[in-house]
């Protein structure tokens, strides 16, 4: 069975380092590959939020661990969208890397590495 998590990481120290997180995942067994959402840019990133959570959610019930990461400036994280930048973004997608392998081998302990996939909204 699949579950979802919310939760707050702070990407860099600072006012604008906290980014929200949602972590869906088995919670009986070690995934078979981690996901990492890329999302969408500005007023599609709002209208598509829905159906990327049960995107999110199905890959997670098809045995995938799945980070989704709102960058600086977007949904819910720190950060206005005029403080938001392209590498600032750019460190978001590594950001979101580094802390689902983390959350990966926490959540499994022992467990191998599992393939990558960044799953890019009209990346």
């Amino acid at each position: 069975m699949a579950t979802t998590a919310a939760f707050y990481s702070a990407s860099d120290p600072g006012p604008l380092g906290q980014r929200f997180c949602l972590w869906h995942a088995s919670s009986a067994q070690a995934p078979r590959a981690l996901v990492v959402h890329v999302q969408a840019f500005a007023e599609e990133m709002n209208k598509s939020r829905r159906m990327a959570a049960l995107q999110a959610r199905a890959q997670a019930g098809a045995d995938c661990a799945v980070l989704q990461f709102d960058f600086l400036g977007c949904g819910d994280s720190a950060g206005e969208f005029s403080d938001a930048t392209w590498r600032a973004w750019v460190d978001d997608v590594l950001a979101a890397v580094n802390l689902g392998r983390l959350r990966q081998a926490d959540t499994w302990p022992g467990a191998a590495a599992v393939p990558l996939w960044l799953w890019g909204q009209r990346a």
